[in-house]
């Protein structure tokens, strides 16, 4: 008789997180979402597609998500720069829209040879269907010269980053994100 109440009690223990983790993100799903980043920025970048990559943000990024991001700048002309941020979602997305307006609007087209590569050390399912991430983006390239760009050359970049994601898998949104970034033109 004892061996039923407890066969009942593991089929809860389970079915239970199994059914929780139905309504919300999952690991793999993050997985997938991360790895169509590559393609998808290489492409927007190429194409000076900035609307594009405003598009991305708007809809994947939560207006309210606390983004953080530490990095240095080191250029092969001299100076460095080291700096660090802290916003809201959306105070990124109005960020990314100004380099579509004004003076930068005849920059949209100043990166060649793009490239972009991710590593995904790991994801983590966390409660509540949400998933946290370790992911690295590698980029590189060269800014084109021109009247318009204050720099022309090669130029790469590495950020490392700790997302925390949340959504489905048709609608992941980046609920916060903490990133060091390494950049040298």
């Amino acid at each position: 008789m004892m061996n039923k109440p407890l066969t009942a009690a593991a089929a809860l223990a389970v079915a239970l997180p199994a059914a929780a983790q139905e309504s919300g993100l999952t690991s793999e799903d993050a997985r997938g979402f991360l790895e169509a980043i590559q393609p998808t920025a290489e492409q927007a970048v190429e194409q000076g597609d900035w609307q594009g990559v405003q598009n991305w943000l708007s809809r994947h990024v939560a207006d309210d998500a606390p983004v953080y991001m530490e990095g240095k700048v080191l250029s092969s002309n001299g100076p460095a720069l080291s700096y660090s941020a802290s916003m809201t979602g959306l105070d990124l997305q109005k960020f990314a829209s100004m380099g579509m307006s004004g003076p930068q609007a005849n920059m949209l087209d100043m990166i060649e040879g793009y490239t972009i590569r991710t590593r995904i050390m790991d994801t983590w399912q966390l409660p509540g269907g949400k998933v946290s991430a370790a992911i690295a983006f590698y980029e590189y390239g060269a800014f084109r010269a021109g009247d318009q760009v204050p720099f022309s050359g090669p130029f790469s970049s590495e950020a490392v980053c700790a997302l925390r994601m949340g959504g489905s898998a048709d609608d992941v949104t980046i609920e916060l994100a903490n990133c060091e970034i390494k950049s040298n033109i």
